[in-house]
């Protein structure tokens, strides 16, 4: 598998771009973070899913993929994953966009309209903001919430579907692969090995749909845990906070880029369809309720 293409030395935190200011830098981050995601869901993508099924007994998959066998599912969503990230526009929240999230995200959270009682299998309520794209990949300048174990998520990608939208979330590899070489006995030189082959990101268990239309309940014995429940809601919550900032007028400041001739190339390259970047920044006015 290729190298992962970081426009920075192997040691640079690409959590700094996000915080400098330089839209150039940050737009330049996206388009390779984007190849990056593509790369890992192709060549780790249909093993992750298939540990996570074999681990867990159930796997987190839009509505068409779970009526498929159980033996077929982790192919099917890594195909169908790959398919939606290679065609998302690309969107970043820098520092000042990431904290209006977090805090907008509790605003929603207490006005919005209540989620389901513990109990159901609905992680999430109809969707309350539209999406700016279809599809789309969006990084934060931090993390926002973590992983069950304790990795922090930085970034979600999502496409529709017909019964709604699917989300699903990207975790900071530099930290899950640290925790797995002191779990595993790894040695510093085979971390950074594997970051450079698997890139930044890596998956972040959360994946859900948000539903357009009545959801069928699960079966007790399949719903998630109450712990994965509580985490599905939050995280839910900062996504359509992120939504807002980049389709209300108004409520922050938007840069948006079109690909430059070497990035379009390179994504073709790559397999991705050349999409438009956008930054959101200060000033930032958005208010839940509006």
């Amino acid at each position: 598998m290729s190298r992962f293409d970081e426009p920075f030395d192997e040691h640079f935190d690409l959590k700094v771009v996000f915080a400098c200011g330089n839209a150039d830098l940050q737009v330049e981050a996206l388009y390779r973070e984007r190849r990056s995601v593509y790369r890992a869901i192709a060549g780790f993508g249909e093993g992750y899913w298939s540990d996570c099924q074999r681990l867990y007994g159930r796997l987190s998959t839009p509505p068409a993929i779970a009526a498929l066998p159980a033996s077929r599912r982790p192919a099917a969503l890594a195909a169908d994953e790959a398919a939606r990230v290679a065609g998302a526009h690309l969107y970043g929240l820098d520092e000042a966009a990431t904290r209006a999230a977090v805090t907008l995200s509790d605003d929603i959270a207490r006005h919005g309209p209540p989620l389901a009682e513990a109990g159901t299998s609905r992680l999430a309520p109809l969707v309350m903001v539209t999406p700016p794209t279809l599809s789309g990949f969006l990084r934060f300048a931090s993390g926002v919430g973590y992983t069950s174990f304790g990795v922090p998520l930085m970034a979600f990608h999502w496409g529709p579907l017909p019964e709604g939208t699917w989300l699903a979330w990207w975790a900071d590899n530099r930290v899950a692969a640290q925790i797995d070489a002191r779990n595993q006995g790894r040695t510093q030189e085979e971390v950074e090995a594997f970051l450079r082959v698997m890139g930044p990101l890596t998956f972040g268990e959360s994946a859900t749909t948000l539903y357009t239309g009545p959801e069928v309940e699960l079966p007790e014995a399949d719903l998630p845990s109450p712990q994965a429940i509580a985490r599905g809601r939050a995280l839910y919550y900062i996504a359509v906070a992120a939504w807002v900032l980049l389709t209300d007028p108004g409520a922050a400041r938007l840069i948006t880029r079109q690909p430059t001739p070497a990035q379009a190339a390179q994504d073709r390259r790559a397999g991705l369809k050349p999409r438009p970047a956008t930054l959101a920044t200060k000033p930032i006015t958005a208010r839940w309720p509006a």
